[in-house]
């Protein structure tokens, strides 16, 4: 039989009839007796078993219940079955199936059926279902259309330029992703509503999304990054999937039932259409050869296919999803194919040349219509979205451990997976954080963040948990120790903070006035710092915070780069003569580069090529030139960035900073456009932001460098380009042997202040009438500060005319006219110059840093003078709103309010006058010399309160004590005063009295016993009554000599907690 049923075109049941096989007896032995079977025609077997259902003729020609005794008659059966089955399998397996579905083999032939959620319609062979809806995305917006009754509908208008879109089945929702210098993921309900930013960090080209709706995970791919991303629904982190041998990634489609994701590459050397497991493993190409730019891909289930569209053959093809049948549906009918979607009969795609959506039929490529045509806006992504596309499958991650993310991997299986900058633990289900990964730290004067560049998602972002910095400056780090060094301008201090313990130790505070920027220098362990004010760079160990000044007389230093490999240094100027130096990290052999002219503000050294960049503001550039090479030329790195306050290099990227963007900013080194990392919280205006690239640093190559060398000086160790040298503290010289100290008189630089105790204070703050020094020793031998005719004093000894205060000019010479003057002034956020308010907002650059000008003043004090109730000012951060005399600003920064009417404005009362108001006070009280304040008349005011022990008195103006009485008051809980009688009064509740007590007598008496206990008292002083309340809820008054009382109120309350009188009102 095995022989026979290999044969395509034999008759078998003729040959079974020539044949005439005999009837097998049920006692034969050891031969057959045969028989001819009782059949008319060679058709006569199958005709009779016609009427035989499918699962019994099954049953009995396959021989384990046979009730027929005729073994020709299971030959007949077999082949029978065996060749209906085999011609229904070639019908359901045809390029042109008859169902639009499913197709199945009945003893009637084959029959049509649906997947889960159709039905058969009339023709039996088509499957209908809830009414579909095709998603798709213009540049400009999202939008959908009902498919069988034409109606459009808009979703969303886009934030910048969509390029892709995918719908989770599981919650209706729609998830797109846009491509600009902030590309980002978005999502909203079908309706649009529900709107919601799902990823917008560490993105540059997403072009392809789509949705796994069971493993909860959005699939996305990069063609900037050349990544494949898996993210989880909420943007709150992201794993790698795919970022080798891939380059201009396009489309991706997932299969959470077979744990497959597919994707199509248009790069150079990468084209092809490629499947791997959701995990990421198991990678294969599909589609290698004769492929030029796939553009969209779809897969169909229904008929087991991929489609994709070559935008360069101009073609629309298909492989079956086993890879064996490839087969080109449409050529030379499509012009330029971008997206694609397949649903039910038919096959949608996007064409970017006609600026059409476009739709046939899937299984001949006929049919064809165009549904929309955008004129002249491209139809970017193509999706349909219907219930019946989330097929039924398992989760297999629904019972993981994984922390982090659970991608589902073919076979049912899983696997856990960890964002960039964590590494996978040996249980394959912990992610930990990865200590060796580069990080970026950003930031502004009151928060630090702690960025991964290469990760995506809201956790590539966090804040770092540090406290007690009042205002930060800049920062460094030393990876060896996970050290952060913080620089507070205001104390002013640099910090140690241990990134482990997050423990802070003060390195350095006595010798700091303005630290600008630090650095840190692994080979030596040492910090660098510059000090505007001071014009200085000054070093501190990091062990035993020794220091040195190593450069002096700069003019306004504002940055510092270390190269500790060669042992140089780079400052920058903004002063007289804006510049930048390059010294040896000893201070010696200082020289400008001449290269360098314009206004450096910010600096940074790349790791491994002999680079240094600098920012301009005033250019708007970011600039770089060789700094090994003389003869070298900047050349331009970025343009028309203005407002830039920082900049970080490593070897793939350039990060800045500016003043403007709550932003990150960075660029590719082999790329033009830019993309932005956005940073936690609601800053606003014009802040200065700064950053550091920290990583692991390079192993050193000198034998003879502070690491090793460090006890050979006597004071400091210093990197330089021999390997290291020592240094002195500052005004003591180095001996000769050129290791230890000699001892000389110390003296501060820039003829600053030598304070008593070895500080060095600015000049200027000699004789200003602060102790700047600490020990006061700056305010010792003053000139006297009278100046003649009311003029103004200056801090420095200098008298002024008064006019001359606040003038926007310094007319002191240490600027002391200059100070405390916000309604008259404008300070420049980062130069610290001030500018009167007329040069604010003019047009011109006035302040050296550029922040007088910005995009908001434009638009400032338009539309109803700027929201302001009376006077409005143009600022680069808005709307600057200010009173007419006698108003101040309320709390809403918009409307004025009297002064008058402004709570604690005076003590008692506040009369209005032409230039403000004046304070008045009540009969018996006087105005204080703050004349606001009103005193009580006629004498020393104390404070008498009870104690356990006692009653006692404070003088509120000596705050001398005194003991009235001494006795047991734990009993008493109210207490009265007459002033005018120097008499204290007391209710005891155990005892069930009123009390007095003469101050002046030092007379105690007993004025009444009570029936109820008696709580809290008062005493009238304009009566002389007295007032108590019992624990009946009662409020009784009694003459003061408690000779008769009376219940004024009664049963009030079951306790009264709280009780007081107001004589004067009744």
């Amino acid at each position: 039989m095995a022989g026979l049923i290999p044969g395509s075109e034999v008759d078998f049941v003729t040959i079974l009839h020539r044949n005439r096989p005999k009837r097998l007896t049920t006692n034969v032995a050891t031969k057959a007796e045969y028989a001819a079977p009782p059949y008319d025609s060679p058709n006569a077997p199958c005709e009779h078993h016609r009427h035989v259902q499918r699962r019994e003729l099954t049953t009995r020609c396959y021989g384990h219940s046979l009730d027929s005794e005729w073994i020709s008659m299971a030959f007949v059966c077999v082949f029978f079955l065996m060749l209906a089955a085999k011609g229904s399998a070639e019908l359901c397996s045809t390029t042109q199936p008859a169902c639009s579905q499913n197709c199945r083999q009945t003893s009637e032939g084959p029959e049509c059926y649906c997947n889960e959620g159709f039905k058969l319609g009339k023709d039996e062979k088509t499957c209908e279902g809830p009414e579909p809806i095709l998603v798709f995305c213009t540049l400009q917006e999202i939008r959908a259309m009902f498919l069988r009754t034409g109606q459009f509908f808009l979703i969303h208008s886009s934030i910048a330029k969509a390029a892709s879109v995918d719908a989770d089945p599981l919650e209706s929702r729609v998830y797109w992703t846009e491509i600009d210098d902030k590309s980002s993921v978005y999502s909203s309900n079908l309706d649009g509503s529900d709107f919601s930013t799902v990823l917008n960090n560490c993105l540059k080209a997403p072009e392809g999304i789509t949705v796994d709706y069971v493993g909860r995970i959005l699939y996305l791919t990069d063609a900037g990054l050349r990544q494949i991303l898996a993210c989880k629904m909420d943007g709150s982190m992201c794993h790698i999937l795919q970022n080798t041998t891939t380059d201009k990634l396009r489309a991706i489609a997932v299969d959470p039932p077979e744990g497959l994701l597919y994707w199509s590459d248009w790069g150079e050397s990468t084209s092809g259409i490629y499947r791997s497991g959701m995990d990421g493993s198991r990678r294969i190409a599909m589609v290698s050869k004769d492929i030029k730019w796939p553009n969209g891909i779809a897969i169909d289930h229904a008929s087991n296919r991929l489609y994709w569209s070559d935008a360069w053959l101009k073609t629309i093809e298909y492989i079956t999803l086993d890879g064996e049948t490839r087969k080109v549906l449409m050529e030379d009918k499509v012009y330029h194919p971008y997206s694609l979607a397949v649903f039910e009969d038919n096959l949608y795609w996007s064409d970017w040349n006609n600026f059409t959506l476009e739709s046939s039929n899937k299984f001949t490529g006929h049919n064809r219509t165009i549904i929309v045509r955008e004129n002249g806006k491209n139809i970017m992504g193509v999706h349909v979205y219907h219930p019946v596309l989330e097929r039924q499958a398992n989760n297999p991650c629904r019972g993981s451990s994984c922390s982090h993310i659970c991608l589902i991997a073919p076979l049912n299986t899983y696997r856990c997976a960890c964002p960039p900058g964590f590494t996978l633990g040996r249980n394959g289900r912990t992610c930990t954080v990865d200590s060796n990964y580069p990080m970026l730290l950003v930031n502004d004067e009151s928060k630090i963040y702690h960025i991964r560049p290469e990760t995506a998602g809201s956790i590539a972002v966090s804040e770092l948990p540090l406290s007690r910095v009042d205002s930060i400056g800049s920062l460094a780090y030393d990876w060896k120790s996970k050290t952060l060094f913080v620089s507070d301008m205001k104390t002013p201090a640099i910090y140690a903070f241990n990134m482990t313990s997050l423990s802070r130790r003060e390195l350095v505070r006595h010798h700091v006035v303005s630290p600008e920027s630090l650095a840190f220098d692994p080979r030596s362990g040492n910090v660098y710092w510059v000090d505007s004010n001071k014009g200085t760079v000054e070093v501190v160990a990091t062990t035993d915070s020794k220091h040195s000044v190593i450069v002096a007389n700069l003019s306004k230093p504002m940055d510092i780069a270390l190269v500790p490999e060669v042992g140089k240094m780079f400052v920058s100027t903004i002063g007289r003569s804006p510049s930048v130096w390059m010294y040896d990290m000893d201070g010696k052999n200082g020289k400008v580069l001449d290269a360098t002219a314009g206004f450096p503000i910010a600096l940074a050294v790349h790791p491994s090529a002999d680079l240094l960049y600098w920012a301009d503001p005033r250019m708007g550039t970011i600039s770089s030139i060789d700094y090994t090479n003389s003869y070298s030329q900047p050349k331009i790195v970025r343009e028309k960035i203005g407002n830039v306050t920082s900049i970080a290099v490593n070897d793939n990227f350039l990060y800045w900073t500016d003043s403007k963007h709550h932003v990150l900013h960075l660029v590719n080194h082999n790329e033009s456009n830019s993309h932005t990392i956005s940073l936690p919280g609601t800053k606003s205006g014009l802040v200065s932001r700064k950053l550091i690239y920290a990583s692991v640093p390079k192993s050193s190559s000198f034998d003879l460098d502070c690491e090793n060398n460090s006890g050979e000086c006597g004071f400091l160790c210093l990197t330089s380009p021999i390997g290291y040298t020592c240094a002195c503290p500052l005004g003591i010289q180095l001996s000769e042997d050129g290791k230890s100290c000699s001892e000389a008189v110390q003296k501060c630089p820039n003829e600053d202040f030598d304070c008593s105790n070895g500080r060095c204070i600015l000049s200027s703050s000699k004789c200003d009438g602060t102790d700047d020094c600490g020990d006061n020793s700056d305010e010792i031998d003053c000139p006297p500060q009278n100046c003649p005719n009311n003029d103004f004093n200056c801090s420095n000894g200098r008298c002024i005319l008064s006019s001359s205060k606040c003038d926007a000019t310094d007319d002191c010479g240490d600027n002391s006219d200059e100070i405390g003057c916000p309604c008259e002034i404008y300070t420049c956020p980062v130069s610290g110059e001030c500018i009167s308010w007329s040069r604010v907002c003019d047009g011109k650059h006035d302040c050296g840093d550029l922040m007088d000008e910005g995009p908001l003043c434009a638009s400032s004090c338009e539309g109803g003078n700027g929201s302001c109730a009376h006077k409005c000012q143009k600022t680069p951060q808005g709307s600057k709103c200010s009173c007419h005399e006698g108003y101040v600003l309320s709390e809403d920064g918009v409307s004025c309010l009297d002064e008058c009417d402004t709570p604690g404005r005076c003590s008692h009362f506040c009369n209005r006058t032409k230039d403000g108001f004046k304070c008045s006070c009540a009969k018996g009280y006087v105005l204080e010399t703050d004349q606001r304040t009103c005193k009580a008349a006629g004498g020393e005011a104390y404070l008498a309160y009870l104690l356990k022990d006692g009653i006692r008195g404070l003088s509120l103006e000596t705050h001398s004590r005194q003991v009235y009485n001494s006795r047991n008051f734990v009993s008493v809980i109210g207490m009265g005063y007459d002033a005018a009688e120097r008499t204290i009064f007391w209710a005891d509740r155990k005892e069930k009295t009123i009390n007095s007590y003469s101050v002046d007598s030092e007379q105690l008496e007993v004025l009444l016993a009570t029936q109820q206990e008696p709580l809290l008292l008062r005493m009238d002083w304009m009566t002389r009554n007295i007032y108590y309340t019992n624990d009946e809820g009662s409020v009784v008054c009694c003459k003061g000599n408690g000779s008769f009382c009376t219940s004024v109120i009664t049963n009030v309350s079951s306790r009264i907690s709280g009780f007081d009188i107001s004589p004067a009102f009744g």
